[in-house]
Formats: C-alpha cells, sequence, structure tokens
C-alpha cells in the first residue's frame, strides 16, 4: 500500500530541517499529522493535554502556549514553502481556528505569498553577513599562517606551555563560548529588545521556560540567533595562526553550542571566551582548580589563598573609564588522552590579554618556570583594561591542577 501523501509531504518537511531545533515543535507537528492522518479532530485542550502535558486545569485564557506554538508551526511551513519547499506540488496548511494539517494543492507555477518577517526579526542578511564576514575572517587567518615563508610562530609552537597541542596528531577543535539570545516583544506586536538569560540557553531551553511560565508564552519569540563576544574575535585572531602551523587542516572552529561530549575524547580543545561561556568545560576545569566561581562569573575566589578576584568591567560607567579585569588559562588532559587548554577571561580585555600572552615568549617562559612538570595547570592575569582595550596584564598567579580530579565523578555534598 503505498503512503498517504500527507505522510510523505510532512517527511519531506521533517527532513529539510524547516521546523529548525525545537523538540516540542516537531512534536506538536508530528501529533498533528497523526491526528490528521487518522480523521481526528482535536482541540485546544487536546493539544495542551498530549503534547504539552497540561493537565486538567489548563485554561486557554490564561494559557497562550497552543495558540503561540500553532502561530510558531504556521510561520515554520510558510518559509519552508518559499524556500526549500518552493517547487512542492502541494504544500502543507493549518486551517485557521483548526488544529489539524491538510494537504492543499497549488496552482502550476504559484509562488508562496511572501513571508511576512516575524516580529521585529532583525534583517536574515544581516545575521547572514556577519557570518559570512565571520568565516572569511577565521579562513584569511588561516591562510596567513600557512601562506607565509617563514615561521615567526615555531618557538612558539614548541614551547612547554604549547608543546603537548602542537606535538599531537589528533585533530583540534577551536570552540568559542556562543551565548542564545532571544525576542521579547513586551506584550506588543514587534520584538522590542534582545534577551540574554543565563538560564535559558538553547531553544529547547525557552520551550521549557515558556512552558514553566505560560503567562509570558506570547511575549517571548525565538530568533534562533547567537552572538559570540567581541573579545572572541581579537582573541580568535591571535590564536589561529599559531594553532594551524604546518598541518592547518587539522584545525576547525565551533561553537561550544555544537561541542558534544564525545568530541572531547577524540579532539584537542582550545576553549576561547568568557568564563560564563564554558558550558561543557566548566565543571572538569574547575574540579581540580584552586579557584571557583563566585556570586558572578565576574568574580574568581581563590580557595587556598582566601583571595576575591572581581572584574570592574561590568561596572566600568563610559568609555573613558579605566577599569581592572581577570584572564585565566589553563591546561589539562582530556578524557581520551588529548589535551585541552581553556583561554577566558571575565570580560573581553582580560581575554584578549590572555591570547595575547600566550603569544609571547617570555610569557610562556615565566608560566613554564612556575608550573614546570605539572601534568596540568591554571593560571590568572590581572589585565588593566579601557574600554575593550588591553592597556596591561600581569601574571598574578600560577599552580598546577589537581588533574586526578578533573575527571572523576565528585560525591554529593
Amino acid at each position: 500500500m503505498s503512503e498517504p501523501p500527507l505522510r510523505s509531504e510532512a517527511d519531506a518537511v521533517l527532513a529539510s530541517g524547516a521546523l529548525g531545533r525545537s523538540p516540542l515543535l516537531k512534536a506538536l507537528f508530528e501529533y498533528l499529522l497523526e491526528q490528521s492522518l487518522e480523521g481526528r479532530r482535536v482541540t485546544e485542550f487536546d493539544v495542551a493535554s498530549e503534547v504539552f502535558d497540561r493537565g486538567e486545569q489548563f485554561s486557554s485564557t490564561l494559557d497562550a502556549s497552543v495558540r503561540v506554538y500553532i502561530h510558531r508551526l504556521r510561520r515554520k511551513l510558510d518559509e519552508h514553502y518559499s524556500g526549500a519547499g518552493r517547487a512542492a506540488p502541494q504544500r502543507i496548511v493549518i486551517p485557521n481556528g483548526e488544529y489539524r494539517l491538510v494537504l492543499e494543492a497549488r496552482a502550476a507555477g504559484a509562488e508562496s505569498p511572501p513571508v511576512r518577517p516575524a516580529p521585529a526579526r532583525l534583517p536574515r542578511w544581516a545575521f547572514a553577513a556577519a557570518a559570512a564576514l565571520v568565516a572569511l575572517n577565521v579562513a584569511a587567518w588561516a591562510w596567513f599562517a600557512v601562506q607565509r615563508p617563514a615561521d615567526p610562530l615555531r618557538d612558539i609552537r614548541r614551547s612547554e606551555v604549547w608543546a603537548p597541542l602542537t606535538g599531537d596528531s589528533r585533530p583540534l577543535l577551536v570552540v568559542l563560548g556562543d551565548y542564545f539570545i532571544f525576542g521579547d516583544t513586551e506584550g506588543g506586536a514587534d520584538v522590542r529588545r534582545l534577551v540574554r538569560e543565563f538560564d535559558v540557553n538553547s531553544s529547547d531551553d525557552l520551550d521549557r521556560h515558556t512552558l514553566a511560565h505560560p503567562a509570558a508564552a506570547g511575549r517571548y519569540v525565538d530568533l534562533e540567533l547567537r552572538y559570540l563576544p567581541v573579545g572572541a574575535g581579537a582573541a580568535l585572531r591571535r590564536l589561529l595562526p599559531l594553532l594551524a602551523g604546518p598541518d592547518p587542516d587539522r584545525v576547525r572552529v565551533i561553537l561550544m553550542s555544537e561541542l558534544t561530549p564525545d568530541m572531547l575524547k577524540t579532539h584537542d580543545i582550545v576553549y576561547v571566551g568568557y568564563l560564563s561561556g564554558l558550558g561543557l568545560l566548566e565543571s572538569p576545569t574547575f574540579a581540580g582548580s584552586r579557584f571557583a566561581i563566585g556570586m558572578s562569573y565576574d568574580e574568581l575566589i581563590d580557595i587556598v589563598g582566601q583571595r576575591h578576584y572581581l572584574s570592574q568591567a561590568g561596572a566600568a560607567v563610559g568609555a573613558s573609564q579605566p577599569h581592572i579585569d581577570y584572564g585565566y588559562v589553563a591546561s589539562y588532559p582530556g578524557p581520551g588522552g588529548g589535551r585541552i587548554m581553556v583561554i577566558a577571561g571575565t570580560r573581553d580585555v582580560a581575554l584578549i590579554q590572555a591570547a595575547e600572552a600566550l603569544g609571547r615568549r617570555a610569557s610562556l617562559e615565566e608560566l613554564a618556570r612556575k608550573t614546570r612538570g605539572a601534568a596540568g595547570f591554571e593560571a590568572l592575569y590581572m589585565v588593566e583594561g579601557l574600554a575593550r582595550t588591553n592597556l596591561d596584564g600581569k601574571l598574578v598567579l600560577a599552580a598546577p591542577l589537581k588533574t586526578r580530579d578533573i575527571w572523576t565523578p565528585q560525591a554529593p555534598d
């Protein structure tokens, strides 16, 4: 028996990735598909109960989650049939006021109606242009590292600090600490501002946040947008030529949101970003450390020395006010025998300073003297900054890491 046309078209939509990465959106689509194939007419309450796990207390007056997600699903379908699915002879629609999928024939040569932009999305070309610019710069830095006739960085790569990474043959991932942001309509039709919440780090987190706060369901918009700190680009420009070396194909740049536990076992890793963006690497990095994160990621606490190091960058008023920032560097064995290096800062100037210090012979020799022979080490830099410019910096502390504790499960307190 041949497959129902609605099923075939739905499979094509799912295979295209048109619905994005939200499991809830996919679950809603698949639920409506199954109910439609069975000829069952479902209500908003049915969807709330069976897809969103709402109980008997569900009230459509107080909880707009179902309507919000139906709206999002319609938009995703419109975008699909205006893009990758433009040539499809039929399209899936969700009739207004109904909770079912319908396969609708399209007139020969007909174009999908233009998709009205999501509420105040920044133009997609702007994001595409920014992404292209980043990609172009990354490619240029890698080319620059390979094409120069002389290699002034050879001695840096052979230093005691870098040799465990640059002397290894396994693939190397440069991981940039990225952040998820979403739109806030403030109850209106358009996005009024972009929001960064530390407990909302993905589309899935935003879905969970929306389900936990039904009153805000129509307020927040998933723009499928992430951002990188300005300092990450400057640090990357300094580090990529060093890391590329004679084998640039070994190096790949990814985002922290793309890093998986399996990659920790099969790759060497260099993290570049804020302390707050460490993500998957935060727990192992501080498991064997003398430091702990303080009240915020702008503060490091030296547990051994009983000292607090608090960045002033977040409190600096105006671009003309000098401030103190802190950079953090760590290097330790990975779970699969590779090497993990963390190059981080509380804010931009410290991140840039840490990257620059690891590219200077004198700084590397000082670091090696203070950590010689250690299987893993960490270092703290104090940096004087003005706006996003690092004026001066010095090594405050360097010490071995307790590498035996890094990958050992910790007993609960």
